[in-house]
C-alpha cells in the first residue's frame, strides 16, 4: 500500500453549503425580480458547491448588504433582486466556487442595464455572457460559465 502525502492542494471543499449557512440570504427586501441559474465548469458540468453573492451600488439588498446563495447538487441557485435602475446592472456579481484561486466578478443585465457606461465596455460579441433571459414577467434566467466557450465575462476589480 503506497502513502500519499497530502497538501493544502488536496484538501476538501469549500465549505460554502455547511460553513456559510448562517450567512445565505436570498431575497433582498424590495425584490421584484426572481433570478435563477446555473453555475457550469468548463466542460458544462454544474458546479455543486459554487456560492454567489450580488449586490447593487445604492441599493439595501439585506440586512448585510448583500445577498448570497449557494448551488445545489444540479449548480442551480435562485435570488431574488430589485428591478435595475436604468443603465444599471441587475447585480454585481462575486462568484466563490472549487478549483478558484481568487473569487470572480461579473455582473448580471436585463434590458433595462444595456444603455449604461459599464455595458459600453464589454466587447459586444461577450454580452450575452451577461444579459439574464426573461422566463416569464419578472422571472429572468441567467448560467454562470466558468470557462471555455461562452465563458461568462469576468472583470478585473481593482
Amino acid at each position: 500500500m503506497s502513502e500519499t502525502a497530502f497538501t493544502t492542494h488536496q484538501t476538501i471543499g469549500p465549505f460554502f453549503h455547511d460553513g456559510l449557512r448562517w450567512a445565505f440570504v436570498a431575497d433582498a427586501k424590495d425584490a421584484t425580480i426572481t433570478l435563477t441559474g446555473r453555475v457550469l465548469d468548463g466542460s458544462g458540468t454544474p458546479v455543486s458547491d459554487a456560492m454567489l453573492e450580488a449586490w447593487r451600488p445604492g441599493a439595501a439588498l439585506s440586512d448585510v448588504g448583500l445577498l448570497r446563495v449557494a448551488t445545489d447538487k444540479d449548480g442551480r441557485y435562485s435570488m431574488r433582486l430589485p428591478a435595475a435602475r436604468s443603465g444599471e446592472p441587475l447585480a454585481h456579481i462575486c462568484v466563490f466556487a472549487r478549483g478558484l484561486l481568487n473569487h470572480y466578478f461579473t455582473a448580471v443585465f436585463d434590458e433595462a442595464g444595456i444603455d449604461g457606461d459599464l455595458w459600453a465596455q464589454i466587447p459586444e460579441a461577450r454580452r450575452a455572457t451577461l444579459l439574464a433571459t426573461p422566463i416569464n414577467g419578472e422571472h429572468l434566467q441567467w448560467d454562470v460559465k466558468l470557462q471555455g466557450d461562452n465563458e461568462t465575462v469576468f472583470f478585473d476589480y481593482r
